[in-house]
């Protein structure tokens, strides 16, 4: 930001954090039969994990902080 940044892109926020266990299987979406199609499977373990709002918060704070001068 010191260097005149003017903002950040974060439309992929939601895939930054995954569950730790790998040998877990995202489940089938219902009506979904195109194994190579992204909304085939229900990502319940790669995308819109908790820690990913912790995280926007903790940008949204470090930008208010950084606004204040």
């Amino acid at each position: 930001m010191d260097k005149g940044v003017d903002g950040f892109r974060v439309d992929a926020v939601k895939h930054l954090f995954e569950v730790q266990d790998l040998s877990l299987d995202e489940p089938l979406t219902p009506g979904h039969l195109d194994p190579n199609d992204y909304n085939s499977l229900q990502h319940i373990y790669t995308s819109n994990q908790p820690q990913n709002l912790d995280l926007v918060r903790e940008w949204r704070a470090l930008l208010d902080k950084r606004s204040e001068k």
